[in-house]
């Protein structure tokens, strides 16, 4: 059922097999993210929150365009070293077509000038990869907790 953009799901959660009820509020995420071993690690460790679904997931800049409108993330954490061109393509087009969606960069490119562009493209938060997995789950967490009360 959705309810105001929100999903409020009963039955089982789809990549993590808990049971929810009519009132937990799903919290969805896609993730864009080239590294199938990263990707697949992020997946299981967001399963493992209360309250998250991942909406969705792709490796290249055309796959996320392609998906984004129909997987409605609440968040999208975005990788932005892709195959077929940058993150910041999708954040270009995030902020274009879904200007409501927390942008959550998550980069192995961490350097000042970097992270600069990303925040003022409209990236809500920029994360290390090498050292950001607690900090990212722990943002996750904050912004699901949002869609809760």
């Amino acid at each position: 059922m959705w309810n105001d953009g929100i999903f409020w799901g009963s039955g089982v959660e789809p990549h993590t097999g808990r049971m929810t009820t009519a009132t937990s509020p799903l919290f969805r995420i896609y993730v864009v993210e080239d590294s199938p071993m990263i990707r697949d690690r992020l997946i299981e460790r967001l399963a493992m929150l209360p309250a998250i679904r991942v909406s969705g997931f792709s490796a290249t800049v055309r796959q996320a365009i392609a998906e984004l409108d129909s997987a409605a993330p609440d968040a999208v954490i975005l990788d932005l070293t892709l195959a077929d061109g940058t993150g910041l393509m999708v954040l270009e087009y995030l902020r274009r077509h879904l200007p409501s969606v927390v942008v959550i960069v998550m980069t192995n490119h961490a350097q000042q000038h970097i992270q600069d562009i990303c925040l003022r493209a409209g990236a809500a938060y920029f994360i290390d990869k090498t050292a950001g997995l607690a900090t990212l789950l722990d943002i996750v967490g904050v912004l699901s907790s949002r869609i809760a009360q």
